[in-house]
């Protein structure tokens, strides 16, 4: 038991007072081997690894005593001791029975030094029930494995227990700050980083972590300034990376390559910095140094789905058709890899349900319907017939939530037809540039878009191809390039818009596509703009499966969203998108559904889906195809 000396000194230490603590431990006497523990504890705060060995070196402790042994262990770690034998004395000490909580965190960390952070995360959740309140070291050994077994719940509530006795912590604000970016709030997160940076300027995670919030809300100036403040992290990767990240914000492509490539060279083979520099390579039309990215990377690519869907986008944009269909083949079987279970929401939401269920009846009724997956249309049509509601979910425990996953997961049909004709219908596309370019906004509405092969190919593709993955909180299920979404017809039409609108489309590669399907039950995707410069929009579900057909198109907003907005800004914030248009007065268009229709318009005006009247059934909801060419807002 501590003396009531050292119980100070422990108060004083929990409280985030370490002068203090370490100058009490010069005139305290240790009265047992529990002082000894709180006195080498001390020394481990301030980072004196010296007067640690010294305590230890002194004869004072029993090597025999659960706390002489927790003692002994840290010193091992400060020391940089033999991990074998530091894990030897932290298990002897907990063992006892009688071991204090800064015992248990000392075999945390011990744990940790010796490369088994997953077994101190799995004795936290066996063995530790709640953290107590004044276990400083506990608190902050808790958030540190929690942090990174991805525990974000738990790394906040361990760093909130020590903010709350020690709002000054440094370990724990950056803690609390990265699982505040994790959660999606931001500007939580930068406050609790620059509070870190505050207490230690230099530190390089801090300095990484204030730039990655700043960038992260679109102020790229506040970012490049605290690079310019921070001497001394110049070297490290991750921070060149967010200055790369600031530089594109700013739209300074040459400094942002040269970031990211100063990042590559500082130290390891980041995929972020490689994806970066194949988008910015892909953006400016720079082929051979895209070539060069993938020559030296091409492992690193080959493993990493946006990479891959990247390099796929690079290969259409030269105009090689199969070659990015493979690609991109590549990347949808990364993306149903092993792990493919992991990216379902869990509840399952009912319109999820709903479609898988109608999708596989359809390829049964068709005769395409995988044998692998008929099998789970029993419990699919279970969960199917259970509830028509879709605000409802279903969570199934054991056995069948199991069977419910493996069920939902697989990539079962993906049909790959090529086409035998042109995928644009013949049009003066040369007036439609001319009136594209002289409108206010710049927006046109294409008419009998496709060709008839083109539009059933497409259409029959969205309704087999069991890709539709993504589902989002209106009820629609959304599919992507890099996650099967690339058909070739669906590139054929990129390919070729590019080359009948050379002015308009022509100069910006494609450089996101996808489809989504609603559920008639529900309305479609709220205010918005997107990142692109153009934005092709068309829908192909037939005429007749639109009970209103003065509605169910979109409407678009003759205002764009300011160049300085984050993509959380204009993608998200509806509250804010609204209050921007009504302050500028924006009038919107609105263009009523029509089975093969286009409306080609400037991607960073606001647009959203209009009120939706789709009959039942599966082959009537309604089904669009967004294409994005170029960038001309943030991404970040």
């Amino acid at each position: 038991m501590l003396s009531d000396r050292y119980k100070s000194i422990k108060q004083m230490r929990s409280a985030g007072n370490l002068a203090g603590a370490f100058g009490g431990l010069q005139s305290a006497r240790m009265e047992n081997d529990e002082d000894a523990l709180e006195a080498v504890i001390c020394c481990f705060s301030v980072g004196n690894a010296q007067e640690a060995a010294r305590l230890r070196d002194t004869g004072r402790l029993n090597a025999n005593s659960w706390a002489g042994m927790a003692a002994a262990a840290l010193v091992g770690i400060m020391t940089r001791g033999n991990p074998a034998q530091i894990i030897r004395l932290a298990e002897g000490a907990v063992a006892s029975g009688h071991a204090s909580f800064d015992a248990f965190a000392v075999y945390l960390m011990a744990l940790q030094v010796a490369g088994r952070a997953p077994e101190a995360y799995a004795r936290i959740q066996s063995g530790l029930a709640e953290i107590p309140l004044r276990e400083s070291l506990l608190a902050l050994v808790v958030a540190d494995v929690a942090q990174a077994a991805g525990n974000w719940h738990l790394a906040r509530h361990a760093a909130g227990i020590e903010l709350a006795a020690n709002p000054n912590s440094f370990r724990a604000l950056l803690v609390a700050s990265f699982a505040a970016f994790e959660f999606d709030q931001p500007h939580e997160a930068l406050g609790l980083a620059q509070r870190a940076i505050k207490l230690n300027p230099q530190m390089p995670m801090a300095v990484f972590q204030v730039m990655r919030c700043l960038n992260n809300i679109g102020d790229y100036y506040a970012t490049l300034g605290t690079f310019r403040n921070s001497e001394g992290a110049g070297a490290v990767p991750q921070i060149l990376e967010q200055v790369g990240a600031a530089y594109a914000g700013i739209g300074r492509h040459a400094q942002a390559v040269r970031a990211y490539n100063d990042a590559l060279a500082a130290g390891g083979r980041s995929i972020e910095a490689i994806r970066a520099l194949l988008r910015l390579h892909l953006e400016a039309g720079e082929r051979e140094a895209a070539d060069g990215v993938i020559r030296n990377y091409q492992r690193e690519i080959e493993a990493d789905i946006d990479a891959s869907y990247v390099r796929g986008l690079i290969e259409l944009d030269r105009g090689h058709q199969e070659a990015a269909h493979n690609q991109l083949l590549h990347s949808m079987k990364l993306t149903t890899g092993a792990g493919a279970k992991d990216f379902l929401i869990w509840p399952v939401s009912e319109p999820h349900i709903r479609h898988e269920y109608e999708q596989l009846q359809l390829l049964q009724e068709r005769g395409k319907l995988p044998v692998e997956a008929a099998v789970h249309l029993p419990l699919l049509q279970k969960l199917y017939e259970k509830s028509g509601d879709p605000n409802s979910s279903f969570a199934p425990e054991g056995a069948e939530g199991e069977a419910l996953r493996a069920a939902l997961a697989p990539f079962y049909f993906v049909p790959s037809k090529p086409l035998a004709e042109p995928a644009l219908a013949a049009r003066d596309y040369a007036a439609i540039e001319g009136q594209y370019k002289t409108g206010r906004p710049q927006m046109v509405v294409i008419d009998d878009f496709l060709s008839p092969q083109a539009l059933a190919d497409l259409r029959a593709f969205c309704e087999e191809a069991t890709i539709f993955k993504t589902v989002y909180n209106k009820g629609y299920m959304g599919a992507f390039l890099s996650g099967g979404f690339s058909p070739p017809v669906l590139l054929a039409i990129a390919d070729e818009l590019r080359r009948a609108m050379p002015e308009v489309v022509g100069p910006h590669p494609l450089m996101q596509a996808w489809a989504f399907k609603y559920d008639q039950r529900r309305q479609g995707i709220n205010l918005h703009a997107d990142f692109a410069r153009v934005n092709v929009n068309f829908w192909i579900t037939p005429d007749e499966a639109c009970a209103d057909p003065s509605t169910g198109g979109m409407v678009v907003y003759d205002v764009p969203a300011p160049e300085g907005w984050s993509f959380r800004d204009y993608n998200s914030a509806s509250e804010k998108m609204m209050a921007f248009c009504v302050a500028h007065g924006a009038e919107p268009i609105r263009v009523p559904y029509r089975a093969n229709r286009c409306v080609l318009f400037d991607s960073t005006l606001f647009h959203t889906t209009d009120e939706l009247h789709f009959k039942p059934g599966f082959a009537n909801r309604r089904i669009n195809v967004t294409l994005l060419f170029g960038q001309g807002l943030s991404t970040i």
